[in-house]
């Protein structure tokens, strides 16, 4: 090699990047299973439920299912879903007072002193670098599926304080009318207290 071309210096190693607790569970917590499933809304053709609730430390994980009573082949609720959300928002930005369509899914929660997240909105995007937003944070996790049922994960942050933690939905287009389903807070606290750390 001449000596005009050099090798490049050492690259400086760049600090771990930890994203902050309200993104989703911590990566070196095994949660601990809390709650029992529950039937959100049904109609005779689809139903909306929730299962599999994990509680970590600062927060809980949890699936919500739609299920239909009958194989649609041509049907994926979670692309019409994400399509439809999608739709909206684009034509929100020239139409601000843009009532929400029927086809879109609404679903959120609701801590027992009146704060609510909803699939609508995630209310954290906009905060500073070291502040936290004011919670609640519903944060989607992904999901998938196929036949009759598709799940979509969620991550709830923080922990829910009070007695009571509501979920909420509403699909006109689907026939589901507004609809309320609490569960206990308290044990979804316990079971927090016993999510396992991988390492000390």
């Amino acid at each position: 090699m001449s000596a005009f071309f050099e090798p490049p210096p050492p690259s400086r190693e760049e600090p771990e990047h930890i994203a902050p607790p309200w993104f989703g569970p911590p990566e070196d917590v095994i949660g601990e299973t809390a709650g029992k499933p529950f039937v959100l809304a049904r109609t005779d053709a689809l139903a909306l439920a929730v299962w599999g609730i994990t509680a970590f430390p600062t927060g809980i994980t949890f699936s919500l299912a739609i299920v239909r009573r009958s194989t649609d082949e041509g049907y994926d609720p979670d692309m019409e879903m994400d399509m439809a959300l999608h739709r909206y928002w684009q034509r929100r930005r020239h139409q601000p007072d843009l009532p929400l369509p029927d086809d879109v899914l609404r679903f959120g929660v609701e801590f027992e002193d009146g704060r609510k997240a909803t699939n609508l909105g995630w209310g954290h995007w906009d905060v500073q670098e070291g502040q936290e937003p004011p919670g609640p944070v519903l944060q989607h996790r992904g999901g998938g599926g196929g036949g009759r049922s598709y799940r979509q994960g969620w991550w709830l942050w923080p922990l829910p304080p009070g007695d009571r933690l509501a979920f909420v939905a509403e699909w006109p287009a689907q026939g589901i009318a507004l609809s309320r389903h609490e569960i206990e807070a308290d044990p979804l606290r316990r079971s927090a207290e016993q999510a396992h750390p991988i390492w000390d």
